[in-house]
C-alpha cells in the first residue's frame, strides 16, 4: 500500500516533467519506460534487503526463541525461493504495475493540461453533518479537519489500514507476552497444586509404598504411576506421559476440569481423560477411542474428558483402566506430596532428609521447575519484541509517508491559512488532529482485527508441547491503543519541521 501510494504520487507531481518530455517529442513509451525502471530498480533493492533480513535476522531471532526450549543443532542459514518468489510477485505488482498503470493514464492527457498543475480536489459534505445535534457542537477549525479526512479518501482508507494494522501487531504481541507469563502460574499453581514430587528408584506395590510414605512424614501424599507412552487416533501417533491415580486421590494434586467452563471432570473406570492440547493434535474429542501402546503392551481405551493443561500432554487413568489397557497389575514410581506449610529453607531441607531413603532417587520441587519453565519460556519473548517492533515500523513508514504526500499536495492551502494569519501552532494542528482523528479510527479496527488473528498467531507461536492460553485483558486493549497513539504523536512532531518551513511566498506563486 506504501508503495502503490509513493510510486503514484511520485508521477503525478511530474506532470510538468512529462508535458515537457512530450512536448519534445518523447514517445510515450519512452515515459513509461522511465517510471517502470525507477520502480524496478527500488524494488529489486528492497527485494534484496527485506531478503537477507527476513532470511538471516528475523528466522535467527525466532530460532533462539524456540532453542530456549529445545537442544537442537546450529541452524542453516539459506533463502526460501518459494517465499522469494511470492514476494517478488507482490512487489512487482505494487511497484512496476503500479507504475505501467499511472504512468499510462497521465501520458493520454494533452500536453498544455499537463503543463497545469492538477486541480485539487472538490470539498464535500460529509454524512456527519446530517446527524442532528452532532455539526452544530464543533468548532470551524474541527468540520474542516472531518471534510479533509473525506476529501482525501485514499490518505483516509490508507491511514486506517496502515493503523489498524499497526494495532493489530501489538495487541497480538502483548497478548502473546501475557499468556507466556501466565503459563509457569496457571500449570503450576492452580492445575497442579502438588509442591513435591517424590521419585522412587523402582516400581513398587501399595504395600512398598505406604512403608516409604511412613518413613517421609510431615506431608500429605499420593502414589501415581508416571511413564512415557504412544497414544495413536486418526492414523496420528504421539509420544506423551500417563499418569494412574486412585479416582479419590489424584484430583486432590492435579484439578481435573474444562478450561472453557471450568466444569470439574470426574475421574472414572469408564476411561481415559487427555490434556486440551493432545486432543488438537489427535483431532479427537469425549466419546473417541484411542490407542495406547508401550513397548508389546497395547489396548483401547475411550476418552470421557479432556481437561485443562497448559506443558507436556498427559493423559489421566485409574488403576482398573491401566490394568484393561495393558494387561498388568500397576504399580508405582512416583509420590505426589504436598508439604505441610512450611518456608522454601525448610522444605529444601525436607527434601534432602527424604532423599537418604535408600528407596527414593530424587526429589522435584515443583516450584523450581516453575523458575526453570519462566526461564526458558522467556526466550519466546522475543517474538513478542519483533511483533511490536514491525508493528512500530509499520506506523512510521504509513503516517510519515502519508503526512509527507499530504503537506505536498496541500502545500497552497496551507500557505493560504498562513498568509490569511494561522500561526505555526494552529496550522499543525488544522493538519494533524486529521491524522489523530484517522489514527483513532484505525485503532479501535485495529483492536477488532487483533482479536481475529490473536488465535491463529498464538496456534503458529505455540510447539507440540505447550498450550498457550488466549485472554481477553482490558489492560492489553488499552496499552496497544496508547502504543499506537505514541506512534501517530512522535510522527507527527518528526513532521512539524516541514510544516514550518512552508515558504508562503514560493507556494502562492501564480501557476501561470
Amino acid at each position: 500500500l506504501v508503495s502503490i501510494t509513493t510510486i503514484a504520487r511520485m508521477i503525478e507531481e511530474d506532470r510538468m516533467t512529462i508535458a515537457t518530455e512530450k512536448a519534445l517529442g518523447y514517445n510515450k513509451m519512452y515515459i513509461v519506460a522511465k517510471y517502470v525502471l525507477y520502480s524496478l530498480l527500488s524494488s529489486t533493492l528492497g527485494l534484496i534487503f527485506g531478503t537477507l533480513i527476513g532470511s538471516y535476522v528475523i528466522t535467527n531471532v525466532l530460532f533462539s526463541a524456540y532453542r530456549s526450549l529445545y537442544s537442537i543443532p546450529d541452524l542453516l542459514m539459506n533463502v526460501n525461493i518459494t517465499c522469494l518468489a511470492i514476494a517478488t510477485v507482490i512487489t512487482f505488482t505494487s511497484t512496476v504495475v503500479c507504475a505501467i498503470i499511472v504512468t499510462i493514464k497521465e501520458v493520454k492527457g494533452s500536453t498544455a493540461e499537463l503543463m497545469r498543475p492538477k486541480a485539487p480536489r472538490e470539498g464535500k459534505q460529509v454524512f456527519l453533518e446530517k446527524v442532528p445535534g452532532f455539526w452544530e457542537r464543533l468548532s470551524f477549525l474541527f468540520k474542516i479537519s472531518i471534510r479533509n479526512i473525506f476529501r482525501y479518501k485514499r490518505r483516509l482508507f490508507m491511514t486506517i489500514i496502515g493503523i489498524a494494522g499497526c494495532t493489530a501487531l501489538v495487541y497480538t504481541g502483548i497478548s502473546l507476552k501475557n499468556s507466556i507469563d501466565e503459563i509457569g502460574g496457571k500449570q503450576f499453581g492452580d492445575i497442579k497444586f502438588y509442591n513435591m514430587q517424590i521419585n522412587l528408584k523402582y516400581d513398587m506395590t501399595d504395600e512398598e509404598v505406604a512403608q516409604v510414605v511412613e518413613n517421609t512424614r510431615k506431608i500429605e501424599e499420593n502414589a501415581v504411576r508416571e511413564r512415557s507412552t504412544d497414544i495413536v487416533a486418526n492414523g496420528v501417533n504421539k509420544s506423551i506421559f500417563y499418569m494412574v491415580g486412585e479416582s479419590d486421590a489424584l484430583p486432590k494434586y492435579i484439578k481435573l476440569q474444562n478450561r472453557k467452563n471450568k466444569e470439574k471432570i470426574d475421574l472414572t473406570d469408564a476411561g481415559i481423560i487427555i490434556t486440551e492440547k493432545l486432543s488438537e493434535e489427535l483431532k479427537v474429542k469425549v466419546g473417541d477411542t484411542v490407542t495406547l501402546k508401550s513397548g508389546e503392551k497395547e489396548g483401547k481405551a475411550q476418552i470421557i474428558g479432556i481437561t485443562e493443561n497448559y506443558l507436556y500432554n498427559y493423559i489421566y487413568m485409574t488403576p482398573t483402566v491401566y490394568q484393561e489397557v495393558y494387561h498388568e497389575q500397576v504399580q508405582y514410581n512416583e509420590i505426589l506430596a504436598n508439604t505441610l506449610e512450611i518456608n522454601n529453607e525448610k522444605e529444601n531441607e525436607l527434601a534432602q532428609k527424604i532423599k537418604e531413603d535408600s528407596k527414593i532417587s530424587g526429589i522435584v520441587l515443583m516450584r523450581v521447575i516453575n523458575d526453570e519453565y519462566k526461564s526458558s519460556l522467556g526466550g519466546l519473548s522475543s517474538i513478542v519484541f519483533l511483533c511490536v517492533g514491525c508493528a512500530s515500523l509499520l506506523a512510521f513508514i504509513v503516517l510519515f509517508n502519508l503526512n509527507t504526500i499530504n503537506i505536498e499536495e496541500r502545500k497552497r492551502e496551507l500557505a493560504t491559512i498562513k498568509v490569511l494569519g494561522f500561526y505555526n501552532k494552529e496550522v499543525s494542528s488544522y493538519v494533524f488532529r486529521e491524522n489523530i482523528i484517522l489514527s483513532i479510527i484505525g485503532g479501535i479496527v485495529g483492536l477488532f482485527l487483533g482479536m481475529l488473528i490473536l488465535g491463529p498467531i498464538m496456534k503458529s507461536a505455540e510447539v507440540e508441547t505447550i498450550y498457550l492460553p488466549i485472554t481477553l485483558n482490558f489492560l492489553t486493549f488499552v496499552l496497544s491503543f496508547a502504543l499506537t497513539m505514541v506512534f501517530t504523536i512522535v510522527t507527527d512532531k518528526l513532521m512539524n519541521r516541514r510544516l514550518r518551513k512552508i515558504d508562503m511566498i514560493e507556494s502562492l506563486k501564480s501557476v501561470e
